[in-house]
């Protein structure tokens, strides 16, 4: 891939888009000739989840093929380990494993293959080696990686590794041990490094003995996030109304999986601090058409009680609890959409940030190191 074209690539951040990515690139590498039928299911980006998505690919005279699969930003050789862990936790040897991801160095592509699991990445990279039934689907992509930067310094609070970053900061109990904050927020090592520079050249965080950092102050580097970026509108975002109200929608809420949303703002921030009566809903999902059909939501373009949003990073999804039957958001995440929301939802947004300020032994968690 040429430098120019390079520039021009989506981000792929989201677990999702690098799946759906992984699969177009499987279906292609599978002959034209073939009556090639695939779905798809990925699961929401929970870090409580079971398992990150399921393929099946079905070929005629061939029984139909599904895969448990482990989506990965990045495939270095300890998230490759930490992706086998997890399949061979809650899978068995019936069942055919793939790792899928942005893109698999050669390195990581061939311990992959003397292991025996199939993998695939948004670039082309398939290897798909099956002996019952028998299967063999495998294909060439890039050689380096087309997302990696130059590593420049990080200037900024934009991004996904920054909100990793910030978030697991704040939900933990200072200090933390840099490895943690690493494993904790998903992050890559060299964007969290990256990242603890700069919170530390701005005096958002300091670093401790023992590869150890602490944040300074958790509602000063919420606020400067919150200036920095929109969470919840930055992703893809519809309105409806919930004919009923709020009321009934929170019944709905506690009804449902909660592995497919999460409740953020005014209706979450309840939990910890009531400010006013809430006039909207602000939920998270993956799948936004799916969840508003299954609560009987109607679209609309304004009067709207519910927004839902598919955000363009996973952090809005860790660290979540249960409240009233109902999955909300981290407090670190909930400020931060109020902080961005219209109307009274700044207000709201600094009185939770001053009762967390003043609470932080009921929210933050104790690291463990």
């Amino acid at each position: 891939m040429n430098s120019e074209a390079s520039k021009n690539i989506s981000p792929l951040e989201r677990d999702e888009e690098i799946f759906t990515r992984v699969a177009e690139k499987i279906r292609a590498a599978i002959p034209k000739d073939f009556n090639v039928q695939m779905s798809a299911l990925i699961q929401p980006l929970l870090k409580d989840r079971n398992l990150d998505a399921i393929l099946e690919i079905k070929i005629p005279n061939i029984p139909p093929v599904e895969f448990a699969t482990e989506v990965k930003r990045i495939l270095n050789r300890p998230q490759m380990l930490a992706a086998l862990d997890q399949l061979s936790r809650i899978t068995n040897d019936n069942y055919n494993k793939l790792v899928a991801a942005k893109y698999i160095p050669e390195p990581i592509q061939n311990e992959l293959k003397d292991r025996g699991v199939s993998f695939a990445d948004a670039t082309g990279n398939v290897s798909i080696n099956l002996q019952n039934p028998l299967m063999v689907i495998n294909s060439r992509g890039a050689t380096t990686d087309p997302w990696k930067g130059p590593g420049r310094p990080t200037q900024s609070l934009k991004g996904v590794p920054a909100g990793q970053i910030v978030r697991t900061l704040c939900d933990y109990g200072s200090p933390i041990k840099i490895q943690k904050l690493i494993i904790e927020s998903g992050a890559s090592r060299g964007s969290a490094y990256r990242m603890i520079d700069f919170l530390t050249a701005n005096k958002f965080a300091t670093k401790q003995v023992g590869s150890q950092v602490s944040v300074n102050d958790c509602k000063q580097l919420l606020l400067a996030w919150s200036k920095e970026v929109d969470v919840f509108g930055s992703g893809v975002t519809k309105s409806y109304i919930n004919p009923r109200g709020l009321n009934e929608l929170q019944s709905k809420l506690a009804e449902i999986d909660s592995r497919k949303y999460v409740l953020t703002g005014s209706l979450a921030a309840e939990k910890y601090y009531a400010y006013a009566d809430p006039f909207t809903a602000m939920i998270y999902t993956t799948n936004i058409d799916e969840l508003a059909l299954e609560l009987g939501f109607l679209e609309t373009n304004k009067g709207a009680n519910v927004i839902l949003s598919s955000p363009n990073t996973p952090v809005v999804f860790d660290r979540t609890s249960i409240y009233k039957g109902m999955n909300i958001a981290a407090p670190s995440q909930i400020a931060v959409d109020l902080l961005g929301g219209p109307g009274r939802n700044p207000e709201e947004g600094k009185t939770l940030l001053d009762w967390m300020e003043a609470n932080e032994n009921v929210w933050r968690i104790k690291p463990d190191n």
